[in-house]
């Protein structure tokens, strides 16, 4: 199992609009094949600061994610409403 956490900070008065863009991409990748768990969070004391967590299967369903057609046309809008790319973390679990 892979657990991605992929962090980004939208930008002032940007949070609402990011989370309508975002929602039919979220209900989409969960219904993806290897999709474990895939949960937005949003910080308690800075809204405007997200946190996808996931867990996929493997790799390759990682890969097949990454080129969905839903994930590669949520990124340019993102990047209108963020203030900087998301920071991305693979993780393996070691115990």
């Amino acid at each position: 199992m892979i657990t991605i956490v992929a962090q980004f900070t939208a930008l002032p008065g940007k949070t609402e609009a990011i989370l309508k863009e975002i929602e039919p991409m979220i209900t989409a990748t969960r219904r993806e094949s290897g999709c474990i768990s895939y949960v937005l969070h949003q910080d308690i004391k800075n809204p405007d600061n997200f946190a996808f967590i996931e867990q996929w299967k493997d790799q390759a369903s990682v890969d097949a994610h990454m080129q969905s057609d839903h994930f590669k046309t949520i990124g340019p809008k993102l990047n209108a409403l963020r203030v900087a790319p998301s920071t991305v973390h693979l993780y393996k679990e070691v115990i």
